[in-house]
């Protein structure tokens, strides 16, 4: 029992480190860099310049982070349509289905090594932003982290939305419709919510991306969410991450391979 879970935890590190290799393989990084690159030189540019009103450091500021968190969800997208239907076409996901690791398993570990990827792009694109912008006005620094930690909730519900549409539609209609989700998913919302009936009900499963993203809010200095807000964000997340996650487990059991 002990030799069958050591078996176990190696295949899904080795699901995990296959994604990874392939973020680093594929020439989204390089964009994600060259984007950053161009976003400092612009900055160097505004520094050397000089910058007199505090508002156009905060302009920086919120340029550079929802860069970053575009950047960030963006990669993760593409990633994450890409596991499964890849796999599927290079037949190299058989040789995982027969090891002692259930399907399950294979689809947390692609879930999570996806939104780890993109919580690592986001953290140094953040970071980088957010150091090199001058700030000449206040901050609130219990907001900032508010805004890091709802990032992370959003890039994970990205990776497991976008999984467990490539497991149901083919791979360019995921990507559509994943991009489309997190570009106007409050749009969506009230679009499907009008009227009575089942729609109300249809439009609460509906992911609003922006409803996680206090980017905005932290650059124009606002003060950071009650406790019961960003408990009540939180929990809006993480349900929908639980939702989407058991979806795409659901799917992936039940698909003859």
């Amino acid at each position: 029992m002990r030799d069958g879970l050591l078996l176990h935890r190696t295949a899904i590190r080795i699901i995990g480190r296959g994604v990874w290799i392939e973020l680093l393989r594929r020439q989204d990084l390089y964009v994600c860099g060259m984007l950053m690159v161009l976003f400092l030189l612009g900055v160097a540019v505004v520094r050397i310049v000089g910058i007199e009103a505090p508002a156009t450091g905060t302009f920086m500021l919120n340029m550079g982070l929802s860069l970053s968190t575009m950047t960030a969800h963006i990669l993760t997208l593409l990633l994450a349509v890409r596991q499964f239907p890849t796999e599927i076409e290079n037949r190299t996901l058989y040789p995982l289905l027969a090891r002692p690791v259930r399907r399950a398993d294979i689809v947390l570990a692609k879930w999570f090594a996806v939104g780890c990827c993109g919580v690592a792009v986001y953290a140094v694109l953040a970071g980088v932003a957010w150091i090199s912008v001058p700030k000449l006005e206040g901050y609130a620094s219990g907001l900032l982290l508010q805004m890091l930690l709802l990032q992370l909730v959003s890039l994970f519900l990205l990776s497991g939305l976008a999984i467990a549409l490539s497991l149901v539609v083919p791979r360019g209609i995921a990507l559509l419709a994943g991009g489309s989700l997190y570009f106007a998913g409050a749009t969506l919302r009230r679009l499907v919510g009008r009227g009575d009936g089942v729609r109300p009900v249809l439009a609460a499963y509906i992911p609003d991306f922006g409803m996680l993203d206090l980017t905005t809010r932290y650059t124009d200095g606002v003060a950071a969410l009650s406790s019961v807000e960003i408990v009540l964000l939180l929990g809006y997340g993480c349900g929908l991450v639980l939702l989407v996650v058991a979806f795409g487990v659901l799917v992936f059991n039940g698909r003859r391979l």
